[in-house]
Protein backbone atom coordinates (compact mmCIF):
# COMPACT_ATOMS: atom_id res chain seq x y z
CA UNK A 1 0.00 0.00 0.00
CA UNK A 2 2.85 2.54 0.35
CA UNK A 3 3.97 2.02 -3.34
CA UNK A 4 0.40 3.23 -3.75
CA UNK A 5 1.01 6.61 -1.54
CA UNK A 6 4.49 7.34 -3.38
CA UNK A 7 3.15 6.87 -7.12
CA UNK A 8 0.60 8.88 -6.06
CA UNK A 9 2.69 11.67 -4.72
CA UNK A 10 5.23 11.78 -7.38
CA UNK A 11 2.33 12.00 -10.17
CA UNK A 12 0.96 15.04 -8.23
CA UNK A 13 4.44 16.25 -7.54
CA UNK A 14 5.29 16.03 -11.55
CA UNK A 15 2.09 17.55 -12.48
CA UNK A 16 2.63 20.82 -10.00
CA UNK A 17 6.29 20.75 -11.50
CA UNK A 18 5.82 20.40 -15.22
CA UNK A 19 2.54 23.35 -14.62
CA UNK A 20 5.15 25.61 -12.82
CA UNK A 21 7.90 25.49 -15.29
CA UNK A 22 10.43 23.97 -13.23
CA UNK A 23 11.92 20.75 -12.40
CA UNK A 24 12.62 20.97 -8.75
CA UNK A 25 14.26 17.80 -7.59
CA UNK A 26 15.80 16.54 -10.59
CA UNK A 27 18.09 14.11 -8.45
CA UNK A 28 15.48 11.66 -7.36
CA UNK A 29 14.78 10.52 -10.54
CA UNK A 30 18.80 9.65 -10.90
CA UNK A 31 18.46 7.60 -7.64
CA UNK A 32 15.12 5.95 -8.76
CA UNK A 33 16.65 4.34 -12.01
CA UNK A 34 19.48 3.51 -10.10
CA UNK A 35 17.40 1.72 -7.65
CA UNK A 36 15.70 -0.31 -10.24
CA UNK A 37 19.27 -0.99 -12.02
CA UNK A 38 20.38 -2.82 -8.74
CA UNK A 39 16.74 -4.28 -7.68
CA UNK A 40 16.52 -5.70 -11.59
CA UNK A 41 19.69 -7.04 -11.19
CA UNK A 42 19.33 -9.01 -7.77
CA UNK A 43 15.44 -9.91 -9.26
CA UNK A 44 17.28 -11.39 -12.05
CA UNK A 45 19.42 -13.31 -10.31
CA UNK A 46 17.22 -14.50 -7.31
CA UNK A 47 14.88 -15.62 -10.67
CA UNK A 48 18.04 -17.29 -12.15
CA UNK A 49 18.24 -19.12 -8.76
CA UNK A 50 15.03 -20.25 -8.26
CA UNK A 51 14.84 -21.84 -11.81
CA UNK A 52 17.81 -23.87 -11.38
CA UNK A 53 17.27 -27.43 -11.27
CA UNK A 54 20.12 -28.99 -12.54
CA UNK A 55 21.37 -31.34 -9.76
CA UNK A 56 25.04 -32.07 -11.09
CA UNK A 57 25.82 -28.61 -11.40
CA UNK A 58 26.00 -25.68 -9.24
CA UNK A 59 24.22 -22.29 -9.71
CA UNK A 60 26.60 -19.16 -10.48
CA UNK A 61 25.42 -15.80 -10.33
CA UNK A 62 25.53 -13.19 -13.26
CA UNK A 63 27.12 -9.56 -12.38
CA UNK A 64 26.85 -8.77 -16.40
CA UNK A 65 22.88 -8.23 -15.62
CA UNK A 66 24.00 -4.76 -13.66
CA UNK A 67 25.67 -3.60 -16.63
CA UNK A 68 22.96 -4.59 -19.17
CA UNK A 69 20.25 -3.24 -16.23
CA UNK A 70 22.63 -0.09 -16.62
CA UNK A 71 22.18 0.24 -20.27
CA UNK A 72 18.17 -0.16 -20.43
CA UNK A 73 17.47 1.69 -17.15
CA UNK A 74 19.62 4.83 -18.33
CA UNK A 75 19.20 4.36 -22.06
CA UNK A 76 15.54 4.57 -21.20
CA UNK A 77 15.52 7.34 -19.29
CA UNK A 78 17.21 9.25 -21.18
CA UNK A 79 16.20 7.76 -24.93
CA UNK A 80 12.85 8.44 -24.37
CA UNK A 81 12.76 12.03 -23.31
CA UNK A 82 15.28 12.57 -26.03
CA UNK A 83 13.04 11.43 -28.66
CA UNK A 84 9.73 13.21 -27.15
CA UNK A 85 11.79 16.36 -27.01
CA UNK A 86 12.61 16.12 -30.74
CA UNK A 87 9.16 15.11 -31.42
CA UNK A 88 7.71 17.95 -29.40
CA UNK A 89 10.19 20.79 -30.87
CA UNK A 90 8.52 19.04 -34.56
CA UNK A 91 5.56 19.47 -33.37
CA UNK A 92 5.87 23.25 -32.28
CA UNK A 93 5.00 22.33 -28.90
CA UNK A 94 6.33 24.71 -26.07
CA UNK A 95 7.18 25.35 -22.56
CA UNK A 96 8.34 21.94 -22.35
CA UNK A 97 12.58 21.20 -21.83
CA UNK A 98 14.39 18.29 -22.07
CA UNK A 99 15.56 18.59 -18.17
CA UNK A 100 11.59 18.45 -17.59
CA UNK A 101 11.22 15.28 -19.71
CA UNK A 102 14.16 13.41 -18.28
CA UNK A 103 12.76 14.05 -14.52
CA UNK A 104 9.31 12.93 -15.31
CA UNK A 105 10.59 9.76 -16.78
CA UNK A 106 12.96 8.91 -14.06
CA UNK A 107 9.50 9.24 -11.81
CA UNK A 108 7.87 7.49 -14.04
CA UNK A 109 10.43 4.21 -13.29
CA UNK A 110 8.52 4.47 -8.79
CA UNK A 111 6.16 1.32 -10.34
CA UNK A 112 8.85 -0.60 -11.69
CA UNK A 113 10.29 -0.84 -8.33
CA UNK A 114 7.96 -3.43 -6.83
CA UNK A 115 7.06 -5.24 -9.64
CA UNK A 116 11.03 -6.10 -10.33
CA UNK A 117 11.01 -6.98 -6.69
CA UNK A 118 7.85 -9.39 -7.73
CA UNK A 119 9.67 -10.59 -10.14
CA UNK A 120 11.83 -12.62 -8.90
CA UNK A 121 9.28 -15.26 -8.01
CA UNK A 122 10.26 -17.45 -10.77
CA UNK A 123 6.31 -17.39 -11.87
CA UNK A 124 5.92 -16.03 -15.59
CA UNK A 125 1.91 -15.06 -15.22
CA UNK A 126 2.63 -13.02 -12.06
CA UNK A 127 5.72 -11.51 -14.05
CA UNK A 128 3.91 -10.55 -16.70
CA UNK A 129 0.80 -9.03 -14.98
CA UNK A 130 3.80 -7.26 -12.54
CA UNK A 131 5.05 -5.25 -15.11
CA UNK A 132 2.23 -5.02 -17.57
CA UNK A 133 0.61 -3.16 -14.44
CA UNK A 134 3.54 -1.53 -13.89
CA UNK A 135 3.94 -0.24 -17.31
CA UNK A 136 0.19 1.32 -17.64
CA UNK A 137 1.21 3.07 -13.79
CA UNK A 138 4.36 4.16 -15.50
CA UNK A 139 3.06 5.38 -18.58
CA UNK A 140 0.14 7.57 -15.89
CA UNK A 141 3.17 9.70 -14.76
CA UNK A 142 4.49 11.44 -18.19
CA UNK A 143 0.52 11.33 -19.52
CA UNK A 144 -1.41 13.17 -16.71
CA UNK A 145 2.27 15.63 -16.49
CA UNK A 146 1.73 16.55 -20.37
CA UNK A 147 -1.59 16.01 -21.03
CA UNK A 148 -2.90 19.76 -20.34
CA UNK A 149 0.00 21.19 -22.62
CA UNK A 150 -0.50 18.94 -25.28
CA UNK A 151 -3.83 19.68 -25.89
CA UNK A 152 -3.70 23.28 -25.16
CA UNK A 153 -0.91 23.49 -28.04
CA UNK A 154 -1.74 20.64 -30.64
CA UNK A 155 -4.79 19.20 -32.28
CA UNK A 156 -6.19 16.23 -30.52
CA UNK A 157 -5.00 13.52 -33.24
CA UNK A 158 -1.62 14.82 -32.70
CA UNK A 159 -2.12 15.12 -28.91
CA UNK A 160 -3.06 11.59 -29.01
CA UNK A 161 -0.61 10.48 -30.98
CA UNK A 162 1.89 11.54 -28.70
CA UNK A 163 0.44 9.93 -25.79
CA UNK A 164 0.63 6.48 -27.49
CA UNK A 165 3.50 7.18 -28.31
CA UNK A 166 4.78 7.03 -24.61
CA UNK A 167 2.42 4.19 -23.99
CA UNK A 168 3.97 2.29 -25.87
CA UNK A 169 7.76 3.40 -25.14
CA UNK A 170 6.32 2.32 -21.52
CA UNK A 171 4.73 -1.31 -22.89
CA UNK A 172 8.15 -1.69 -24.77
CA UNK A 173 9.99 -1.17 -21.67
CA UNK A 174 8.01 -3.65 -19.79
CA UNK A 175 8.52 -6.10 -22.42
CA UNK A 176 12.27 -5.60 -22.63
CA UNK A 177 12.53 -6.16 -18.62
CA UNK A 178 10.67 -9.11 -19.33
CA UNK A 179 12.56 -10.69 -21.72
CA UNK A 180 16.39 -10.04 -21.09
CA UNK A 181 15.78 -9.76 -16.61
CA UNK A 182 13.51 -12.37 -16.37
CA UNK A 183 13.35 -15.30 -19.17
CA UNK A 184 14.40 -17.45 -16.99
CA UNK A 185 11.52 -18.32 -14.95
CA UNK A 186 9.84 -18.92 -18.89
CA UNK A 187 12.22 -20.91 -19.76
CA UNK A 188 12.21 -23.62 -16.69
CA UNK A 189 8.36 -23.37 -16.51
CA UNK A 190 8.59 -24.29 -20.08
CA UNK A 191 11.38 -27.57 -19.10
CA UNK A 192 8.96 -28.90 -16.24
Amino acid sequence: MHWLYLGIAVIFEITVAISAGNAKGFTRPWWTAATLVFLLAAASNLTSWASFTEPAGSWKYDFTVVTLALAVVYGFMLGVPAALWLLLNYLAVAGISLVSLVVVTGYSLVPFLPAAALCALPVPALQWTALALAAALSALTPFKALWRRLTDQLPLPQARFVAAALVAAHLLFAVVLKAYFFAAAAVAAAVA
